[in-house]
């Protein structure tokens, strides 16, 4: 098969349009985490109401007390992504993941 540049054409003029779409749409945050993220206490809701761009959107799915286990065990997980294919269409779509493990002496951490 021979491919000559006006074969090309058709993807040429696409092409523009599809990346000026992407670059178009707005992000939404997903924020997965522990009290360094969660209401009443994280970073969580004020990097969603101060920080986000117009247009921009997201969800804080921190909560105080989540480790890596509780956070999958308890659907949390499966929440964010699951709101990842609900929103891919219309934004562009990050997850954050931040859960600090403080270990006392002494204790063990069961994540």
């Amino acid at each position: 098969m021979r491919i000559t540049s006006f074969s090309l054409l058709p993807l040429a003029l696409a092409a523009p349009a599809i990346i000026s779409r992407q670059a178009e749409k707005p992000i939404y945050w997903l924020l997965a985490g522990d009290s360094t993220t969660a209401t009443n206490g994280g970073w969580g809701d004020e990097f969603l109401s101060k920080t986000v761009a117009t247009g921009s959107s997201g969800h804080n799915y921190g909560h105080s007390g989540a480790t890596t286990r509780s956070f999958r065990a308890g659907g949390d997980w499966a929440s964010v992504t699951k709101d990842i294919g609900t929103y891919k269409e219309d934004y562009k779509v990050y997850v954050t993941i931040q859960v600090c493990q403080c270990k006392k002496r002494g204790s063990r951490i069961h994540n």
